[in-house]
């Protein structure tokens, strides 16, 4: 009989540690033997693991597709050794699997999230994991929070969980702001000179990484995000067959980016 490569999930393995520079390679592992019976199921690392901070040594991934697929990837999961319904006490709406592999000596519990790219916990993951990404000092307060749980007794999942909520209900929140900023400027975009859609999508995902630098100058990040977003919408106010490159076109635009 052939042995299933996802061991069985064992909760009292799963102790507090700092981040495991190994974890890429874990997930890259539990990746492969997915995509052996799953070649195109869309896998997503993420979790602590994914953001190189601390935690309780479990991969964290989130897998991607639609419901009616569900039933044919759980029973394939299930053939690969992951248990699913282990832990009912959840407020999420994705299906959880759960099991665990073992790389270099050590056993990493593995956590697979499967929701569709429509669901609320689907941007919840993604979006707190980018933003980490891209900001340095949310990591570190992030992993501070998490360190401070820990200290303070809270390894239950729930107490655990709960004590990192306001901070994870504080990044969900500015990605929200962002992304409403996005939606305020892309019609305006829409109407006015060609290429400015593609410019301004590069520029959101610039500031990102200048963040840090930014905010070592002095200057409020959200503020000069908003701005460098909004600064030339007013293009879409401007008559038909305009010429960009005239003065008082230009002139006239800034002032209905103004407003």
């Amino acid at each position: 009989m052939k042995m299933p490569k996802i061991l069985k999930f064992d909760e009292n393995i799963c102790e507090y540690s700092k981040y495991d520079k190994n974890s890429p390679f874990v997930f890259k592992k539990i990746k492969k033997i997915i995509h052996e019976e799953l070649p195109r199921l869309r896998l997503e690392h993420v979790g602590s693991s994914a953001i190189c901070v601390g935690g309780k040594s479990i991969i964290d991934i989130l897998i991607i597709s639609s419901p009616p697929k569900y039933q044919l990837i759980s029973k394939k999961l299930s053939l690969m050794g992951f248990q699913t319904d282990l832990i009912k006490k959840t407020k999420r709406k994705t299906i959880l699997f759960q099991g665990m592999i073992k790389y270099k000596h050590k056993i990493y519990s593995i956590h697979c999230h499967m929701t569709h790219s429509n669901s609320d916990d689907y941007s919840n993951m993604i979006n707190f994991r980018d933003r980490l990404l891209n900001n340095k000092k949310l990591l570190r307060e992030y992993s501070k929070i998490k360190n401070e749980a820990i200290r303070n007794g809270k390894i239950e999942n729930c107490d655990y969980n709960a004590h990192k909520q306001p901070f994870i209900k504080k990044v969900l929140a500015m990605n929200s702001m962002y992304e409403e900023i996005l939606k305020v400027a892309e019609p305006l975009y829409k109407k006015g000179r060609p290429g400015d859609l593609i410019h301004i999508d590069w520029i959101s995902k610039k500031l990102f990484d200048l963040k840090p630098t930014i905010e070592k100058k002095g200057h409020d990040f959200d503020i000069t995000y908003a701005l460098a977003i909004l600064h030339d919408v007013g293009y879409s106010k401007m008559p038909k067959s305009y010429n960009p490159y005239d003065l008082k076109i230009r002139k006239a635009h800034a002032k209905e980016s103004y407003k």
